[in-house]
């Protein structure tokens, strides 16, 4: 940069500082006129061109990087408090040397954003991003073909997306910045697969910069005894946010749920009478099936309202429809158990209902298995389906019958052992009823099971006496 640049850069940050003039945090900026005017004059042109690059001197108190042996330090902020800035002000503190070409703290830091463009738009290229923050002769090389930033140091950034979590298997960092993770679709996989990258260096440590929102995984992280927090509202970077803006969100959102996060930083938990809490959402989580070409939500809302309603039943169900109609295979949702029901109560507590059991069980070795969902009391099955889902292995036979306790074929013998082997009834289509609980039993034509997975379906009429008098 020339003498004349370098002069008019200078003058020219100068001069916006001393217009703003709306800081109040005790730094710099917050001075008085007259001392800032004085100050001027007492730096050298070199100094006053290190100025806007020396964040030490600009920091607001939560950009600051707490003190201590932390893990993670996480950045709760309103939009625009400065949470971009202060990540990429930590990446420049971690690998940058005294000079240019000496080494900093670290060498290697994992980039993290919702997906490629976001990271390279907002953490590198962004307004407050890497390389705006970064002096000339500081400042990094992108590398458009490896997705990373280079300093003259050897150091390197590399951009990961959190869409793609396998991403972070083979690569090694001694520090992480993961930057609006509460967004994340994919947020649990990324972070479950951090630690095992943080493995360069003395102390490799993460920082989340995020406006939070109600996740049980931020939760969590927040929640952790090797985890430290700063949080400020909008309104604490309002020097660098133009007035219309402040004043506006405020107007619109203040005193909203909206507003709590989005402007002063607030994590917020469930929303107050909620039926279902973040953590009942999240047990039921599970990987979503891969090759699905058609996906159902059914809702089946109750009839009446009030206690004594019957439950509100909502299905997702997915088919995988390649081929055959008779290979054709059904997903439904949840991990375990799966249930469909319709019940119908009369006005003196009569009952009946349609029901669906859908599991999948562990052949485990030995002679015998027994399933640990029920055919339960008081229904009738009026059939009983399966498919093997992972090949049955046997020692000493080549299929297997499928039952109850005190009737092992009633639901049919020589069952196939290999994958896609299925039926629907077995022998004998009579249906049954239950007056008690009877769990399905599989049992070898000889020998012993060594393993395997079979789902099964139970379908079931359900049947409810009339209330006691």
């Amino acid at each position: 940069m020339t003498t004349l640049k370098r002069r008019n850069a200078a003058q020219g940050f100068w001069t916006q500082l001393l217009q703003k003039k709306k800081y109040s945090d005790g730094s710099i900026a917050s001075k008085h006129l007259e001392e800032l005017k004085q100050l001027s004059k007492q730096l050298s042109e070199n100094a006053l061109c290190a100025l806007p690059y020396d964040f030490d001197i600009w920091a607001l108190p939560h950009q600051r990087a707490p003190e201590g042996d932390w893990a993670t330090w996480v950045i709760l902020g309103g939009r625009g408090a400065g949470k971009t800035r202060a990540g990429a002000e930590w990446v420049r503190g971690l690998v940058e040397g005294p000079q240019p070409h000496l080494p900093g703290i670290c060498r290697r830091v994992a980039l993290i954003g919702d997906t490629v463009d976001q990271v390279r738009e907002v953490m590198i290229f962004g307004d407050s991003g890497i390389l705006a923050c970064s002096p000339a002769d500081r400042r990094p090389k992108w590398n458009s073909t490896r997705k990373s930033l280079v300093w003259e140091n050897g150091a390197e950034a590399l951009v990961v997306s959190a869409q793609n979590p396998e991403a972070l298997r083979g690569p090694q960092f001694d520090a992480a910045w993961l930057d609006e993770l509460a967004k994340w679709k994919k947020a649990r996989n990324v972070w479950d697969m951090l630690p095992f990258t943080l493995r360069l260096g003395e102390t490799p440590r993460s920082m989340v910069t995020t406006t939070p929102r109600s996740q049980t995984l931020l939760a969590e992280i927040l929640d952790r005894d090797d985890t430290v927090v700063t949080s400020a509202p909008a309104t604490a970077n309002k020097a660098n946010l133009p007035d219309v803006f402040v004043r506006k969100i405020i107007a619109d959102y203040g005193g909203t749920r909206t507003g709590r996060e989005e402007i002063y930083g607030e994590m917020i938990g469930d929303v107050d009478g909620a039926l279902w809490s973040l953590s009942q959402f999240d047990a039921m989580r599970s990987e979503a099936p891969e090759g699905l070409d058609r996906i159902i939500v059914t809702v089946d809302p109750p009839a009446t309202s009030g206690e004594n309603a019957d439950s509100c039943g909502d299905i997702v169900a997915g088919a995988i429809t390649a081929g055959e109609p008779q290979d054709w295979l059904e997903v439904t949702s949840g991990t375990g158990e799966g249930t469909g029901s319709v019940d119908l109560t009369g006005p003196l507590g009569s009952s009946f209902g349609l029901d669906m059991l859908e599991f999948e069980h562990v052949v485990s070795a030995g002679s015998s298995n027994a399933t640990v969902v029920e055919i339960p009391a008081s229904s009738m099955a009026a059939m009983v389906a399966f498919r093997v889902s992972e090949e049955i292995v046997m020692d000493g036979a080549t299929s297997w019958r499928l039952g109850i306790s005190n009737s092992v074929t009633r639901y049919g013998s020589n069952y196939g052992l290999s994958v896609n082997s299925n039926d629907v009834g077995g022998e004998n289509k009579t249906m049954f009823y239950y007056p008690s609980a009877k769990q399905l039993y599989l049992t070898p034509t000889t020998g012993n099971f060594t393993s395997g997975k079979v789902i099964f379906t139970i379908y079931l009429f359900k049947f409810g006496l009339p209330d006691a008098i």
